[in-house]
């Protein structure tokens, strides 16, 4: 179980992880898109909270309608969780939004160029309506338990996450700062 303690309410942690379908759209969109309403690094992107929601709600209806080539998206059965990995061998993209300030151009960039090398399991977003349910935690378990000692890599803008993808086994690789934000690439079992 990837080496997590027992949580104290175990409802959460038999939790279901399914496949996502296109009936799951508008549902798994909200789910992601008030996950990361709450994200420090959309908040520093998007500092004004309707246009943040707004362009968070665009960028997944979008994602989850025409999700890139080699996309696995999973969803927790009552829908409170979205994960949606990228098979290994397929090209990450790592761009800012359009119309990016230099600060932000410059994130995106130093990002893409730390990317892991070789072959991993890329997790492009993960997300929870609700914080501290097991929903994050059961779609991990899953997707890890499928790719068994496949590696898997991912970056968060969130220093509160760090410890969340520490008790899944992640290490951070490396730290990157530009105008008040930071990032962090992190990897499971990856050299």
């Amino acid at each position: 179980m990837d080496g997590l303690p027992e949580p104290q309410d175990t409802r959460f942690w038999d939790m279901g992880v399914r496949s996502y379908t296109a009936g799951d759209l508008w549902h798994a969109s909200q789910t992601l898109t008030e996950a990361f309403d709450r994200d420090p690094f959309a908040q520093w992107l998007f500092p004004e909270s309707d246009a943040r929601r707004e362009s968070m709600s665009a960028t997944f209806t979008s994602l989850l309608t025409s999700p890139p080539t080699g996309s696995i998206i999973e969803v927790t059965d009552d829908l409170d969780g979205v994960a949606v990995w990228l098979e290994p061998g397929h090209p990450l993209s790592i761009e800012p939004p359009p119309h990016a300030n230099t600060a932000v151009a410059r994130i995106f960039a130093e990002i893409a160029a730390a990317a892991p090398a070789g072959s991993f399991w890329y997790l492009h977003f993960i997300g929870a309506r609700h914080a501290n349910r097991g929903a994050g935690s059961a779609l991990l378990r899953h997707r890890h338990a499928e790719i068994g000692g496949t590696a898997s890599a991912l970056w968060t803008g969130a220093e509160r996450n760090l410890e969340f993808y520490r008790k899944s086994g992640y290490v951070e690789k490396s730290r990157h700062t530009a105008g008040g934000a930071t990032a962090w690439w992190l990897s499971r079992q990856l050299a």
